[in-house]
């Protein structure tokens, strides 16, 4: 067979090319960052073409006012506009330029010497004296341009120079969509290693502190081993280095750890099974130290490159022979996994290697001289067949011949009876004039990474489903729950309205009773009657705060308050019981706290009081003593520590563990020689978090406990020293007797259904002095407020007919009858209900159960002086 004298160079000048294009594939797998890694192929690039400026625009369009160039690099003497930080105007030639350039499919050189002149205004804002430019399409995003300015002189480039430029070109399209891609889909580290698995490089994952290591499938057959036979250590990688390599390679790791490498890039070799060395190159990345900073593990990929060594080596030893370098590379064509062949302008196969040959069943030798449906290769797709989509072996091979590479990413082709996909480039075959004498191609199999891709798309679609499913679903479950909590919420209300009523009865009747028995027996019985009441009252109270906890919707009160006023509002209410029991009271409040303060005196007497009742539950002989001291001061607010130390029972450690939980008692025994609904505590943690505090304990049995409870209050103006020992001077009796006066004398209308409740309200009012008119509804009201004047309405809520907030609220809107003060005297005793109570028009807010002080109290804030 008679061999062209110009082969060697051509091969030689493709050669050249394709080292171009590896060291830009190297750029791109070494860098992260894209951006980066296009900065590093225009140095190159600069480099390779000894140009002046080389640049990206993205997107590109024509139609902009204003362009820009995002990407460049520059020699010094010749910035461009991203380094002058300036857009310059859009004019019509340059716009017509880009028109054609994006309507070409091809590399275009500018200059003088050329069909294609240099811009005006390009030539004037840049000193261009010559360019090269053309399109670039990545499979994702927009269109971009890829350009070289020679400023110093005009440069006119050979066909060789515009050859590379466009195979360059065709390169950074392809690495565009490819660091796209890779970006988009970096999201697991498991899929990063399938697809690395699936095109044909292992995966290596490093403990740095253990001698632990994994070594992936394809990694172990890199170097003849089956995947059970290579141990998972670092100790086996390194016994597999060669000797030469391996103080390189572990300086090289060291370097990177310490930051002195940007990457971890580098070429050893590696013994294999059969004790043969193959070249491998390995890319890694340091994913985690642990917490002193040293390195813990690592990941990366190996690639054999031996091919591509030996060819370096090959080829280096064959320049001066070129006859054995000619048969030299033969033998690395011949051993590469690759298809590699070479067809001459009529199509007909003059070069191939083994792996080639071997697809259809041939030796090289018989393929030489033949067209593809002459060497085997199904007609249908050779010619092509357009309505299914197959463009045709000759579609392309007639482009690669008119000068053009065609690279298809997914050639199918049959191997041995089975389909596979290959990446393949066909590029044109020039002599020493330039002329094209044939084409070269180069085909991959990338079967395995195609179905991984198509394999991660099926996840990702199955995972977004998913995804979709599992959200209704959590929906669905969110509202299940939110209308159980409402069902909840509703249920207690109705529950505590249902048993304050009946309650009001049984504590009312008992007061009013004790103020008529003398018989120290009935006495006894009623006394214990209303302690009863009392208790099961508190109980209810804390199932409701503990459920408005839970349900997020307790909310704290921000009103101005004196600490002196908690403090004679706790020996009010707790010091007769210490008493009963023969226990000392005592109160240490450290003088320098503020008394003027501002926050939630209800909810922080709710605390007190639970820690002191529980003190003298459990203390049956001793003291208690209740102490409050600041523990810091920010701003505005101060911290507030606030303990009640009893001589008591104690607590052991593992009692302690179950305190300030729902349903808890620190002994199972306590409830039954003790009471209570295990509800307290909890509800004192959760409101002292409310205020920005906590809850705790110190106790040991026998010897007594201490429990104390933080808690953030803002800081409020001073009130008048006077004022402040007016409210100190008068006591609990004479604040009751003030009162009682107020309400002599007036006449109230009492809007009450329920016949026991209105004889209680009824009989309490009437022992003050007052006159009582009862009312059966909101109705009743109504027309006995149009017949006769009355002092002030004791207005209850829910009533038959019409309930008393329409009844307030038809009230307000008569002219006559707006200023009567009307008072809620109601079981809907929750804060939402006093809202509710207090939008309709009524003036204040009295719960049931009532006590007879707060009755006048608060009757004697509204009644007329």
């Amino acid at each position: 067979m008679n061999k062209d004298p110009q082969l060697p160079h051509n091969i030689s000048q493709h050669l050249r090319v394709l080292d171009v294009l590896d060291r830009i594939t190297q750029i791109n797998l070494a860098r992260e960052n894209m951006e980066d890694s296009l900065r590093d192929m225009l140095g190159l690039i600069l480099e390779v073409f000894h140009a002046d400026r080389a640049w990206f625009l993205y997107p590109c369009d024509p139609a902009a006012p204003f362009w820009n160039v995002p990407l460049e690099c520059t020699r010094p003497k010749w910035p461009g506009l991203f380094a002058q930080g300036v857009d310059m105007p859009m004019d019509g030639a340059v716009s017509n330029l880009f028109d054609e350039l994006l309507r070409t499919n091809g590399t275009i050189q500018y200059g003088s010497a050329t069909c294609h002149p240099v811009p005006p205004l390009v030539a004037k804002l840049f000193s261009v004296k010559s360019q090269l430019m053309i399109a670039l399409r990545p499979k994702i995003g927009d269109h971009w341009v890829f350009g070289l300015h020679h400023c110093e002189s005009e440069v006119v480039h050979d066909e060789d120079d515009l050859h590379l430029f466009t195979a360059i070109a065709r390169r950074i399209s392809d690495s565009l969509s490819i660091l796209i891609s890779i970006r988009q889909l970096r999201e697991s580290e498991e899929r990063w290693k399938f697809a690395l698995e699936g095109a044909g490089d292992g995966v290596w994952d490093c403990n740095f502190q253990t001698d632990e290591a994994s070594f992936s499938r394809r990694w172990k057959e890199m170097i003849g081993y089956a995947d059970n036979e290579f141990p998972n250590t670092r100790t086996a990688w390194l016994e597999h280095l060669h000797p030469d390599n391996k103080d390189r390679v572990l300086s090289a790791i060291q370097e990177y750890f310490a930051g002195k490498r940007p990457s971890y890039v580098i070429e050893f070799r590696m013994r294999c099974k059969d004790g043969s060395w193959k070249w491998i190159l390995s890319r890694g990345q340091l994913i985690s130290r642990d917490a002193d900073g040293n390195p813990l593990r690592m990941i990366g990929t190996h690639s054999d490159i031996t091919e591509r060594k030996q060819m370096e080596i090959y080829l280096l030893a064959a320049q001066d022979d070129l006859s054995e370098k000619h048969a030299l590379l033969n033998s690395i064509i011949n051993t590469s996994a690759d298809f590699i062949f070479a067809k001459d302008t009529q199509l007909r196969t003059f070069l191939c290697n083994e792996t080639y040959a071997n697809a259809v069943g041939k030796h090289p030798d018989d393929l030489y001289g033949n067209t593809d449906i002459e060497n085997g290769w199904p007609a249908e797709l050779v010619k092509g067949v357009p309505e299914r989509g197959i463009r045709g072996f000759e579609h392309d091979d007639l482009d690669a011949l008119s000068g053009i590479t065609v690279h298809n990413k997914y050639d199918p082709a049959p191997v041995n009876g089975e389909l596979r996909i290959f990446d393949t480039i066909k590029l044109p075959l020039r002599n020493t004039d330039g002329e094209i004498i044939g084409i070269l191609g180069i085909a991959r199999d990338v079967t395995e990474r195609k179905n991984a891709e198509n394999e991660l798309r099926e996840l990702n679609e199955h995972l977004e489903e998913r995804v979709r499913q599992r959200t209704l679903e959590l929906d669905h479950a969110r509202n299940m729950a939110e209308e159980a909590n409402r069902a909840k919420s509703h249920f207690l209300a109705n529950m505590s309205h249902e048993i304050r009523t009946p309650m009001n009865s049984i504590i009312g009747m008992a007061q009013l009773a004790l103020k008529h028995e003398h018989d120290p027996r009935q006495r006894d019985y009623l006394n214990k009657i209303l302690l009863s009441g009392e208790h099961l009252l508190g109980v209810i109270d804390d199932i409701l705060d503990f459920s408005k906890i839970n349900a997020g919707k307790l909310s704290l009160e921000n009103t101005d308050f004196d600490l002196g006023q908690i403090k004679q509002m706790l020996a009010n209410l707790v010091a007769w019981k210490a008493a009963e029991k023969g226990l000392k009271l005592t109160f240490e409040f450290d003088s320098g706290i503020p008394r003027n303060l501002r926050g939630d005196p209800l909810r922080l007497n709710q605390i007190l009081i639970n820690y002191i009742n529980n003190a003298i539950k459990f203390t049956p002989q001793g003291e208690i003593i209740i102490r409050a001291r600041q523990i810091e001061e920010t701003g505005n607010a101060i911290l507030l520590r606030f303990e009640v130390q009893d001589t008591g029972i104690g607590i052991t450690a593992e009692q302690k563990s179950k305190l300030f939980h729902a349903f808890q008692q620190a002994d199972s025994s306590t409830s039954r020689n003790y009471g209570g609904s295990g509800l307290g505590l909890a509800i004192c943690r959760q409101l002292a978090v409310l205020m920005g505090g906590e809850v705790g304990v110190e106790s040991e049995p026998g010897k007594g406990s201490t429990f104390w409870a933080t808690v953030r209050i803002g800081k409020s103006s001073p009130a008048s020293p006077a004022a402040l020992d007016r409210c100190e001077e008068r006591g609990p009796a004479d604040r009751l007797l003030a009162a009682m006066a107020a309400v002599n004398g007036a006449r109230i209308l009492l809007a009450e259904d329920s016949l026991f409740n209105q004889q209680v309200a009824a009989e309490f009012l009437e022992d003050a002095g007052a006159t009582v008119c009862v009312a059966n509804n909101g109705e009743e009201a109504l027309d006995l407020l149009r017949q006769e004047p009355f002092d002030c309405v004791l207005m209850d809520v829910q009533m038959p007919g019409m309930d008393g907030l329409e009844a307030t609220r038809l009230l307000r809107a008569d002219a006559a009858l707006a200023g009567i003060p009307v008072i809620a005297l109601t079981a809907n005793a929750s804060n939402e209900d006093r809202g509710r109570c207090l939008a309709s028009g009524m003036n204040d807010f009295i719960g049931k159960p009532f006590k007879p002080n707060n009755l006048y109290a608060t009757l004697a804030k509204w009644l007329p002086e």
